[in-house]
Formats: C-alpha cells, structure tokens, sequence
C-alpha cells in the first residue's frame, strides 16, 4: 500500500483529491495539509511515500517544501508531484529544480496523477 500526504491551501482541492486517490486499492491518503508548515510537519510525522504538493500555498511555498523535503533524511526515497494551477514552462522549471518528480496542472485528469504516482 502507498502512503500519500495531500497539501494544497484549498479544502475542495484536498477533498476532490483524496476522493480520487480513495477509489484506487493501492493508494492510502495518510494525511492533509493545508499551508506549508504543515506540509513539513506532517510529512514528518506521516513519513508518507507519495506527497501531492500544491505550488502556490501560503506561509511556505510548495518549491521551498519540496526543497525541505529532499533535504530531510529519506527524502530522496519520496515522491513528490506538483499539483499546481501554475502550469507555464517557467513553472515547470522551477518546479523541476526544485526537485519534484513530476508537475500536473489542476485539474489533473485521474489517468496523469496514477501515472505521476506510479512513476
């Protein structure tokens, strides 16, 4: 079973997620997060092995939380997919270079985000 934290600052973002996440077996929604600093504390707690990360969230953005992640101990054992409304080629630079392994621009069709989280 995958263990997956769900961040984004958008509660019906979060709900439509996890609702799409809960009809595969395989996934498991662990935890939510709704800003940044509770994406890391989470995580940390969680130790999920799938983090769906929006970009644009408050206090903490989602380039500097993935930046976080991977520096953390087992963070390059995570994957990390942006799940973002940015979704120009600068923002997949960014994201790239922040270190995600992948960037879905919402709304994300079920069929991508399997593919992301399946690598």
């Amino acid at each position: 079973m995958t263990a997956v934290l769900v961040c984004d600052d958008a509660p019906d973002m979060r709900a439509l997620l996890r609702e799409a996440l809960d009809a595969d077996p395989v996934l498991h929604v662990v935890g939510e997060a709704g800003d940044g600093h509770d994406a890391l504390g989470k995580a940390q707690e969680l130790q999920p092995d799938v983090v769906l990360l929006d970009i644009g969230m408050p206090d903490v953005d989602g380039l500097e939380v993935c930046r976080r992640l991977r520096a953390a101990d087992g963070g390059e054992r995570l994957v990390i997919v942006a799940v973002t409304g940015y979704g120009q080629s600068e923002d997949r630079r960014r994201t790239d270079e922040a270190g995600f392994d992948a960037h879905l621009v919402k709304p994300a069709e079920l069929e991508d985000l399997e593919k992301a989280l399946r690598g």
